[in-house]
């Protein structure tokens, strides 16, 4: 899971929802202003990780996160230079039950959306190698 990403689009994200709702608080200035600076991602992803830990689909998948480009640790330099692994990268929208996310490895993209355990459930499906499989 590419945490770094994740937390910079929704720190932006919540910039910009400051700067357009100012002085009207729609679900996103809401969800800024009531958890923490990333308007609840870092709780979103703990819950994915667990969802994903926990889904009989992903039984043989790895999850690694990066917090951060700069991160030194071997599991995910390994991980990262496997040409077959994929990227997670959560577009994430505070104060919203459904999330858009993306799966990528360096030829394909595929995207998804939904609630928590549905997301988990797509993603592990997609990691495992049990979905489609894609032409591009």
């Amino acid at each position: 899971m590419n945490g770094w990403w994740n937390e910079d689009y929704v720190k932006n994200a919540c910039w910009q929802a400051n700067k357009f709702f100012e002085g009207n608080a729609g679900p996103y200035v809401q969800a800024c202003h009531t958890t923490d600076e990333t308007g609840g991602l870092l709780d979103y992803q703990g819950r994915l990780v667990s969802e994903l830990a926990s889904s009989p689909e992903c039984q043989g998948v790895q999850i690694v996160t990066m917090a951060s480009p700069n991160q030194q640790d071997r599991n995910i330099n390994e991980t990262m230079s496997d040409p077959q692994h994929w990227t997670l990268m959560i577009d994430f929208a505070p104060g919203e039950d459904h999330q858009r996310w993306s799966l990528t490895q360096p030829t394909k993209v595929l995207n998804g959306e939904g609630g928590l355990g549905e997301n988990a459930g797509r993603i592990c499906t997609v990691a495992a190698g049990e979905g489609a499989v894609t032409v591009n």
